[in-house]
């Protein structure tokens, strides 16, 4: 029987967070077996959530830019320009 693409990255984010963060690896099980802990919120509610979690990797980092790369090993690594680059766009379209 041919392994999916979709079952694979199931698998190995399961064991990556089961690894470094085993609490969200049982939540994210639960979550890919239907049993969701959570009650489902509002689009604008996770775009809000997103948008904090960018400009918290941007205050976190050692100069203005964005931080690349958030690990659950190592936590937040430096900014790269083309990262920066690329969410300047959505935070301006976000504050329309």
């Amino acid at each position: 029987m041919p392994i999916s693409l979709e079952s694979t990255k199931k698998a190995l984010l399961k064991t990556y967070l089961g690894v470094c963060c085993p609490e969200a690896g049982r939540i994210g099980a639960d979550d890919m077996a239907g049993r969701s802990r959570c009650q489902p919120r509002s689009n604008d509610t996770h775009i809000r959530a997103a948008l904090a979690w960018l400009l918290r990797a941007q205050d976190l980092g050692e100069d203005a830019g964005f931080c690349a790369i958030y690990s659950f090993a190592e936590g937040w690594m430096g900014s790269y320009p083309e990262t920066t680059g690329y969410i300047i766009p959505t935070l301006l379209a976000c504050s329309r």
